[in-house]
């Protein structure tokens, strides 16, 4: 019985070793068709439009890491990690390429991510903190809106959009991490802002990237 047990858990770490990093790196590759798919689309929308490598390593990072952190969790908590993980590929490398995003792939989020809250309010049996959710989705898609229509320029509808599902999902899993995802994106974007100024002169950011990163981050940290 000693024996037996022993053998299931050498099988297990091993698996853990050897298992976990394959099916990460593999994890990995699935990013290159989207990556694939938002360059093609990003060079329809400006021919001279270029993926840097710095943006490359960031996909290739985030990807690998996901990877690794779904396996084993709750299968609605690496749903949800899932679907920020696509839209980061996706709507990360078209933004930082084009400063443009796809609105029929955060229609789709919107979609999928709606079905990944009714599922969860199913299981927990908590309908009321759906409403809950819907409703600080709706402050922040509403401020977004408002930011827009001061400054078209400065936040791009596009934005508006893609924090209906980002602050969604954050807000099915803890309603406090949409605050502290408004608070990180807004930093990092700052900062950006500051070093692109200074050293390419660029008066104009992405600022998707930065609210996709902020959500995949802070998810990552609370499974």
């Amino acid at each position: 019985m000693v024996l037996s047990t022993y053998s299931f858990l050498a099988l297990r770490d091993m698996q853990d070793s050897v298992f976990r990093p394959l099916l990460a790196v593999l994890w990995g590759m699935l990013a290159v068709p989207l990556v694939l798919w938002a360059r093609n689309t990003a060079r329809q929308i400006s021919s001279e439009s270029e993926l840097s490598r710095s943006v490359v390593v960031v996909v290739v990072v985030v990807s690998f890491t996901t990877g690794w952190v779904v396996q084993g969790i709750e299968v609605l908590s690496a749903a949800t990690i899932v679907v920020v993980w696509v839209l980061f590929v996706v709507q990360g490398v078209l933004d930082a390429t084009t400063h443009r995003l796809s609105r029929p792939v955060t229609w789709m989020a919107i979609i999928g991510t709606m079905g990944l809250v009714t599922v969860r309010a199913t299981n927990e049996r908590n309908w009321i903190g759906v409403f809950g959710v819907v409703f600080v989705a709706a402050i922040v898609v509403v401020l977004f809106w408002i930011m827009h229509w001061r400054s078209a320029e400065s936040l791009g509808f596009g934005d508006v959009l893609l924090v209906a599902p980002l602050s969604l999902l954050l807000g099915s899993v803890n309603p406090r991490l949409v605050m502290f995802w408004l608070a990180l994106s807004s930093v990092t974007g700052a900062l950006h802002g500051v070093i692109a100024r200074r050293l390419r002169k660029e008066r104009r950011i992405p600022f998707g990237p930065h609210l996709l990163f902020g959500a995949w981050l802070l998810l990552m940290i609370s499974v």
